[in-house]
């Protein structure tokens, strides 16, 4: 169970909508020198978008929480379409009703890391909160991602591009 007490206890705190301290880069970078074998194989498969589901509980209930979620925002997408009614299982009725795709992305993804958190519990040093921790680093990777002046930027220069053709 404290089998990484000393790599964890270097790890800066990640807080949701806050720019990270570490990059996962970073992170992995650091855990090479401190994890080995099967575990190190683990998180390098979680950096590279592996499945790593065989490995760790936590990455196996993080990806069926994942699932579910994409689940329940098709089943709304199709009967919406259809002019039916559908209540989300895993998610608030009006959590996909309520606001631009960038926010309901970012709600989406408020939702996963809330599911890291109550994952988290009983778990200090072991390699279920390194998968945890290297999870909350993509989500916060994801996040970065959505800056309004680059989109902003980009779109500008689309619309040129297709001006000019």
């Amino acid at each position: 169970m404290d089998k990484y007490f000393y790599l964890v206890a270097q790890l800066p705190t990640l807080f949701f909508g806050e720019k990270p301290a570490l990059r996962l880069t970073g992170f992995i970078a650091e855990a090479q020198k401190w994890v080995k074998g099967n575990d190190w194989q683990l998180l390098l498969s979680i950096a590279e978008n592996g499945d790593a589901s065989e490995s760790s509980a936590a990455f196996r209930l993080f990806r069926a929480y994942e699932a579910d979620l994409r689940q329940d925002i098709a089943h709304w997408r199709k009967a919406r379409r259809a002019n039916h009614d559908y209540k989300p299982a895993h998610l608030p009725a009006t959590f996909l009703k309520e606001g631009n795709p960038l926010e309901i992305e970012q709600k989406l993804i408020r939702l996963q890391w809330d599911f890291l958190d109550s994952l988290e519990s009983g778990h200090h040093f072991d390699i279920d909160f390194l998968v945890i921790y290297a999870l909350k680093l993509k989500l916060l990777e994801r996040l970065s991602l959505f800056d309004k002046e680059k989109g902003f930027e980009t779109y500008q220069q689309r619309s040129q591009t297709n001006v000019e053709i």
